[in-house]
């Protein structure tokens, strides 16, 4: 198996028909090289990266609070078509968003939470970070 340093990543962006994502990137020794992620793993790729990004901050650091987190720039909440789910999007101010399926009751639970303040006023209690 042949493994690449990454030492920047120059691009992004996708296929004419949208059938894959592509990152262009730099190795150590300076050869450009290009990834192409078909479309059908792009989800699987995107699901994956939170989580090993969060292990590898409290691995480095050794502290198992830690997180990288994302300042919050706008919200959108919508219905989606069956009724039964709200679509939750958040997008950060460079344009970095991410949409969740919530079923109604969460979102109850999710605005009671916001809105209930704890011991120093803010709501929710706030967590390690890393941005």
């Amino acid at each position: 198996m042949k493994t690449f340093d990454l030492s920047k990543l120059t691009s992004c962006g996708i296929e004419e028909d949208g059938s894959a994502v592509r990152l262009r990137g730099e190795n150590k020794s300076g050869e450009q090289f290009d990834i192409r992620v078909p479309l059908d793993n792009v989800g699987a790729l995107t699901m994956t990266l939170p989580q090993l990004l969060t292990s590898a901050i409290r691995t480095r650091y050794q502290d198992p609070k830690l997180r990288y987190v994302f300042p919050l720039g706008d919200f959108a909440v919508e219905s989606s078509d069956d009724s039964i789910m709200a679509i939750l999007s958040l997008r950060t101010p460079d344009g970095f968003e991410v949409s969740f399926a919530v079923p109604s009751e969460k979102l109850t639970h999710l605005s009671r939470c916001c809105s209930v303040p704890d011991k120093s006023g803010i709501a929710p209690r706030p967590a390690n970070a890393i941005h």
